[in-house]
C-alpha cells in the first residue's frame, strides 16, 4: 500500500485491465485512494483464446462504475488475433493512442512476482526478476507497478483487508486456451489457488 500512497492524486491514469485479480485490485485502490484522478481502462482480448476475459472486464468496469461514478472516462477493448500480435506492437499501439488522446499522467500495471514454490510448466519467467516499481515508460510518462516485487499472497491480503470478495469473484486468472475456465491445471490457476485457496 505504501507504493500506492506515492502515486500522485491528480490527472488521468491508464489502467491495463486484463480481467485478472491484480489489475482489478490496483484499479480499485487507485480510484479509492486517489479521488482527484480519472481513469482510462485498456483491455486486450485474444481471438485464439475466444476473448476469454471480455465478460470479466465488462463486469469489473461495471463494479468500478458503481463504486466510483463518473471516474472512468473510457474503456477501450482491443481485439487481437493472439498474444504474439500484442507483443509485436498491438498492445503498444492501443496504449499510445489512449495516452495521446487523454494526455495520460501515468500507466498502471498490476503485475506481481512469481511465488518461488510454483516451479511448474507455464511459469512466466519475466516475473522472476526484481524491478523498479516506478519507471518511465516508452511514452515518456511514469509506469507504476506497485505490486511488482510482491507475490499473489500479498494481493490476496489486500483483497481481504478491503473486503473485496465481490470484486475477486468477477476476475479470471485461468490462461487455458480452451473452455471451461478455470481449468484448475494451468500455471495461472495454480498460482491463484496457492494465494487465495480457490480457483
Amino acid at each position: 500500500m505504501e507504493k500506492i500512497d506515492l502515486i500522485p492524486n491528480e490527472g488521468v491514469y491508464l489502467s491495463t485491465l486484463s480481467g485478472g485479480l491484480d489489475s482489478a485490485l490496483l484499479t480499485f485502490l487507485v480510484m479509492n485512494y486517489k479521488p482527484e484522478c480519472k481513469i482510462v481502462l485498456s483491455t486486450i482480448c485474444f481471438a485464439h483464446m475466444q476473448n476469454y476475459n471480455l465478460d470479466n472486464v465488462e463486469k469489473i468496469k461495471k463494479y468500478l462504475d458503481s463504486n466510483f461514478p463518473n471516474r472512468i472516462i473510457e474503456h477501450r477493448i482491443g481485439f487481437l488475433p493472439d498474444r504474439e500480435t500484442a507483443k509485436a506492437g498491438g498492445r503498444a499501439k492501443q496504449t499510445k493512442e489512449l495516452v495521446e488522446k487523454y494526455n495520460v499522467t501515468g500507466i498502471l500495471s498490476g503485475m506481481t512476482t512469481n511465488p518461488p514454490e510454483l516451479q511448474t510448466e507455464g511459469r512466466d519467467e519475466t516475473r522472476d526478476v526484481t524491478r523498479e516499481w516506478r519507471s518511465v515508460s516508452r511514452n515518456g510518462i511514469y509506469h507504476y507497478q506497485p505490486f511488482i516485487n510482491q507475490d499473489k499472497r500479498y494481493v490476496a491480503e489486500l483483497y481481504k483487508q478491503h473486503q473485496l470478495q465481490e470484486l475477486s469473484d468477477l476476475t479470471v486468472s485461468c490462461e487455458s486456451l480452451t473452455a471451461p475456465r478455470p481449468c484448475k491445471t494451468c500455471w495461472w490457476c495454480k498460482e491463484k489457488y496457492w494465494a487465495f485457496g480457490f480457483y
